[in-house]
Parts: structure tokens; C-alpha cells; sequence
């Protein structure tokens, strides 16, 4: 039998895990993005910086990073769950497809393009980078994780910690 790993508790070896480790790095990156508000641009907090701005283009940077992230954990998390096409792992969508749903709904869709445009980034993709909006950035981490739930529930697998986190920005 093959094994399947989605969990950190999975009885494989620990190296077949990195979608969860690039996961973490994207909350972490999600984290450091709040405090950097909180501090620079909303001057919250004890730890307000006034001398240094936090602007949107240091935003869009983080934001990207942050998804390319997100994108790379389900990219690797669709790949350790679907069966190998031949010597090939499926790409990002017919993995989706094969094991959770055909056709792929609109809204992850539109994740999947803006993963791929940061992955793929030059002159064409810019557009994409720059739309990157606070809401939208929660929005796509919120579809990240509802496909990491998707795979966990087809596995019978516990919905842990690091996957039932609310993004929101602040106001």
C-alpha cells in the first residue's frame, strides 16, 4: 500500500513532509505581515515604530512571498496524495482535480493563477503581483487552507492547529 502524507503524525518518512513546513513558513510570513502593520503603518502596539513606514509596495513583497508559500504547500501537499502519472507528478490543477473536485471551483482557481503567475513572475505576471490587496491576500490563504482541510478529511485525518487560523487583516 501506498502511503499518503498530509500529517505530521504520518508514519512515512519525515522528508516526504514539506508541504506542511512550507505552510508554517507561510503563517509565519502571514505574522510577521500583521506585526509589520500593526507597527509601521497603523502605529499600534508598544512597539510602534514612527521613523520607519511600512508601505504597500513592502506589502505586495511580503504578500507575494507569503503565497508563493501557501501555493508551494498545496502544490506539494495535491502531488503526495495523487497516484504518480508515470515517473511525472500531475500539475497543480489535475492534481486538485484527480483528487478532490472536477471542475475547480472559481475561487481556487483564481488562486491557482495568482500562484503561478508569482512563480512564473516577469513583466506579464506585474499586474498580478500589484492587485495583491490585503483582503485578497487573506482571501487566498483562507482557500489554501480549506484545500489542505479537503485533503485531511479525505484521509480521516485530525484538522490540527496549524490549519484553523481565521485571515483577517487588521483595520
Amino acid at each position: 500500500m501506498r502511503k499518503r502524507f498530509a500529517t505530521r503524525d504520518s508514519s512515512g518518512p519525515k522528508v516526504a513532509n514539506f508541504q506542511l513546513t512550507f505552510w508554517r513558513l507561510a503563517l509565519k510570513e502571514f505574522e510577521r505581515i500583521i506585526d509589520n502593520w500593526k507597527k509601521y503603518a497603523l502605529r499600534e502596539g508598544e512597539e510602534a515604530d514612527y521613523s520607519l513606514e511600512y508601505d504597500e509596495d513592502d506589502f505586495v513583497i511580503d504578500a507575494a512571498i507569503t503565497l508563493v508559500l501557501a501555493g508551494t504547500s498545496v502544490a506539494e501537499l495535491l502531488g503526495q496524495n495523487v497516484p504518480p502519472q508515470g515517473d511525472r507528478t500531475p500539475h497543480l490543477r489535475s492534481a486538485y482535480r484527480n483528487l478532490i473536485k472536477d471542475p475547480i471551483p472559481d475561487d481556487i482557481e483564481e488562486f491557482f493563477a495568482v500562484y503561478d503567475s508569482l512563480r512564473h513572475l516577469g513583466p506579464a505576471k506585474y499586474d498580478k503581483v500589484e492587485d495583491i490587496t490585503p483582503d485578497k491576500l487573506c482571501k487566498y490563504l483562507n482557500i489554501a487552507q480549506s484545500i489542505w482541510h479537503d485533503v485531511l478529511k479525505i484521509h480521516n485525518a485530525t484538522i490540527g492547529q496549524d490549519f484553523l487560523h481565521e485571515f483577517v487583516f487588521p483595520e
